[in-house]
């Protein structure tokens, strides 16, 4: 089993990559220190290189009206009430756009593949970024509909923790038991659309569990072939 859960997900997966505050006119020195401090020692002069220009292309690309800190906040678990709900809403709504949100898409990819993480890591984590904090269902982005539905169904959330294997994703196989496809069900039925991007699409192999595509981003009409061609051509930029 894995330590997952779905109302503890959102903050894992952000962890990763922004771990102080990014704030204005210190976006590249502050998310440098972070990120750095969480690299392996082994890592090459080369790697730390790669990683300074990805921070440098998200420095310059960064709009300075958007906080990318406000994406990244919301605790799901927390007890929030509807008007603190409905207030984080529009700050993801400010915040949900495509000149905000593909930098620091582009950033991720960036920073992972120069520090060598599986594809299948960043694949999934993008996907989280892109459908998981911005996507919208019923009226709420993605975090606030699970913080809201945390509230009364967090059992339902905590039960995939116990009862399914997770890698990148949810994993189903002829073991998976009842218990993790009831549970998936469930989960699937209370958040719509954003449960693809935090359960991943091997959600598609577990039987009779049925998830929606997931959720409309502002990100999606441009990425990843934009994206992905900048990544290529900082990379290129580094190591030739």
């Amino acid at each position: 089993m894995s330590s997952f859960s779905l109302s503890t997900k959102f903050a894992a997966v952000c962890c990763l990559f922004v771990a102080a505050v990014i704030s204005q006119g210190a976006v590249a020195n502050n998310l440098q220190k972070s990120l750095l401090a969480k690299f392996s020692k082994e890592h090459s002069t080369r790697q730390n290189n790669g990683a300074n220009q990805c921070f440098t292309a998200f420095n310059d690309s960064l709009p300075q009206s958007c906080n990318v800190t406000a994406l990244l906040d919301l605790n799901p678990t927390s007890d929030l009430s509807d008007a603190q709900l409905a207030e984080i809403n529009q700050a993801y709504s400010r915040n949900c756009i495509s000149s905000c949100l593909d930098p620091f898409i582009t950033f991720y990819r960036c920073i992972n593949t120069a520090n060598n993480v599986p594809s299948t890591t960043i694949n999934f984590q993008t996907e989280f970024l892109q459908n998981g904090i911005c996507g919208q269902e019923s009226g709420d982005y993605c975090p606030v509909l699970i913080a809201r539905q945390n509230r009364t169904n967090n059992a339902v959330f905590y039960q995939i923790d116990d009862a399914c294997y997770f890698n990148a994703g949810i994993v189903c196989s002829s073991a998976t038991s009842a218990r993790c496809l009831n549970s998936l069900t469930r989960t699937a039925s209370l958040i719509g659309c954003c449960a693809r991007p935090y359960l991943g699409s091997g959600i598609d192999s577990c039987p009779g569990v049925n998830a929606d595509p997931s959720c409309n981003s502002p990100a999606n009409r441009v990425y990843p072939l934009a994206t992905l061609s900048f990544v290529a051509v900082i990379l290129l930029t580094f190591f030739f």
